[in-house]
């Protein structure tokens, strides 16, 4: 079996959970794969082995439609060149109907436009929907996404599968962090703060702790604005760090708990990031993330932050709460890996093969 992935996410996307998905599923899955992403920008795919891709690392690439259209070009090219039996698109582009030989497969990571729909949104949902005609067969990242898939554009139901994503990719790959980055206790939260991420909560909570000498680690994300520094009204300091895995595995295994206050995701891949590697997790309660991590994580009420410092100082000052919530998560790190999602999405392609 031949599977070519399209060079859609990597075109766009520097790091982040999507590309992320992709890197690491051609590095598992047990079949001959080759990612076909002419220029990128991304740095996961870096690291690939040569043999597993088709790629010119731009560090920035600026947005402009001739530069589209010579990656999409190429990139058909090569893809026809492969002649694969499956054609695994990365991130909805419409440039895949010009491809109509092969069987084709998506992923749906959420439905965030389609949520939280807004002008700027408007346009993709267009070209989502261009795009989901011509799909052969959807691989959904949670059971709730599936829900909320089906629900919104009425796709029957033998035409999705769900897959779930891995979280060990930090803790396979690098070496363990000597020392800590950090010195002082603190708590960690990672990535964006975008309205869906509900970051505000947290300021609102900070405020109401009662433990002291306690820090905010924000790890990448947008740079703080005068604005969101004035919100803050709490004495918790916050320090905003960007780097690499290994900086990030750093940050994980030496934090008090690990914070994820979203109100809406597909999967969350910073969590089982968190579970594995032996952080405490506290999440908002919502319906995706009780799916994922269970009983191994600490949720908090996504509508009141004095619940939500009530979590954060309990799992911080309780130490046998805190180790009940760790051993919880071990039964969860087999269900999370790499290996697994390959092997899963490897039996969809069969499956639609068949």
């Amino acid at each position: 079996m031949k599977v070519a992935y399209t060079g859609s996410i990597f075109f766009n996307q520097s790091y982040g959970g999507i590309s992320r998905y992709y890197t690491e599923l051609v590095k598992k899955i047990k079949t001959d794969v080759k990612i076909y992403a002419p220029i990128n920008k991304n740095i996961y795919l870096k690291d690939i082995n040569p043999n597993l891709k088709s790629s010119f690392f731009i560090k920035k690439i600026p947005q402009y439609n001739f530069l589209i259209k010579i990656n999409n070009i190429t990139m058909n090219y090569l893809i026809k060149n492969y002649d694969p039996d499956i054609l695994h698109e990365t991130y909805y582009s419409d440039n895949i109907i010009k491809l109509k030989k092969y069987k084709k497969i998506l992923t749906i990571y959420d439905l965030i436009h389609e949520r939280f729909q807004n002008e700027l949104y408007k346009n993709k949902i267009n070209v989502k929907r261009k795009v989901l005609e011509y799909i052969d067969h959807f691989i959904c990242i949670s059971e709730q996404t599936k829900k909320d898939f089906i629900e919104y554009y009425n796709i029957p139901s033998n035409k999705v599968s769900v897959v779930y994503l891995g979280g060990d990719h930090l803790n396979q790959s690098l070496e363990q962090p000597i020392s800590r980055i950090i010195q002082e206790p603190y708590i960690l939260y990672i990535g964006s703060r975008k309205k869906y991420k509900n970051f505000k909560i947290l300021y609102e909570a900070l405020d109401k702790l009662k433990i002291k000498d306690l820090s905010l680690i924000c790890f990448g994300g947008e740079k703080f604005s005068q604005l969101e520094i004035k919100e803050n009204k709490s004495k918790v300091k916050i320090h905003q760090i960007y780097g690499d895995d290994k900086v990030l595995l750093n940050l994980i295994k030496n934090a008090e708990c690990y914070i994820n206050t979203s109100v809406y995701e597909g999967f969350g891949i910073p969590n089982i990031e968190a579970i594995i590697n032996k952080c405490p997790l506290i999440c908002s309660n919502i319906p995706v993330f009780k799916e994922i991590c269970k009983n191994a994580a600490i949720y908090f009420d996504k509508d009141y932050s004095e619940d939500l410092a009530i979590k954060i100082n309990k799992v911080v000052l309780d130490k046998e709460f805190k180790e009940k919530i760790l051993e919880n998560g071990k039964k969860l790190i087999k269900l999370y890996s790499w290996k697994k999602c390959a092997d899963d999405t490897f039996k969809v392609y069969k499956k639609i093969l068949t």
